[in-house]
């Protein structure tokens, strides 16, 4: 048996039977023998584009999220209103004190995503809210409510805080009574 490793030119026979012919080694760099240089893929001369972190907020404010609050409170002092200097009214508390506890229970849904540029980045939602006020001290005892608004957050980049400009509207209904309750809170309060 005749192991040929180089075929002679021409007519296929071997020139060098049984032997392995010499070759010197060559170096990784020499060109046309470095592995995958066949390949039709060849280096890119693009640089790489330094990747932005990724915003958090696209995960918080998206279109179609449905949200729930309930906010509670207890609002014991009471400030004049603060309009009244402008339409020259005395600043001073009106002569019933009153104490507050409301209660909000407020649905919010996202209208859209977080978009337009810089400043104006955000998105829009709407709201609706019911609300139970309990009066502990005044001449009413409860106040219930029913709002509705929308609102735009003012989403920043990777920002924590998102400042936001809502409008609402609403109905309510109160048990005031007029002059009969009034007259029967002072006498309860001892004036």
């Amino acid at each position: 048996m005749v192991l040929c490793v180089e075929p002679a030119p021409g007519d296929g026979s071997c020139s060098t039977p049984g032997r392995l012919p010499h070759r010197p080694r060559e170096s990784p760099e020499t060109p046309g023998r470095n592995p995958g240089e066949d390949s039709n893929i060849q280096p890119s001369d693009q640089r790489l584009r330094v990747s932005k972190p990724a915003d958090f907020n696209q995960e918080i404010y998206y279109r179609n999220k449905l949200e729930f609050s309930l906010d509670g409170g207890w609002l014991p002092i009471n400030i004049p209103f603060p309009l009244d200097v402008f339409v020259g009214d005395a600043y001073n508390t009106y002569p019933l004190k009153y104490t507050l506890v409301p209660i909000m229970a407020s649905l919010r849904w996202h209208l859209d995503g977080v978009g337009s540029p810089w400043i104006l980045r955000g998105n829009w939602d709407v709201t609706c809210s019911g609300s139970v006020t309990v009066i502990p001290r005044g001449p009413e005892s409860r106040y219930f409510s029913y709002i509705m608004g929308i609102r735009r957050n003012f989403v920043p980049r990777n920002g924590r805080i998102a400042p936001y400009f809502d409008v609402r509207l609403g109905v309510g209904r109160i048990d005031a009574k007029g002059v009969l309750r009034n007259k029967l809170y002072k006498l309860n309060s001892g004036r």
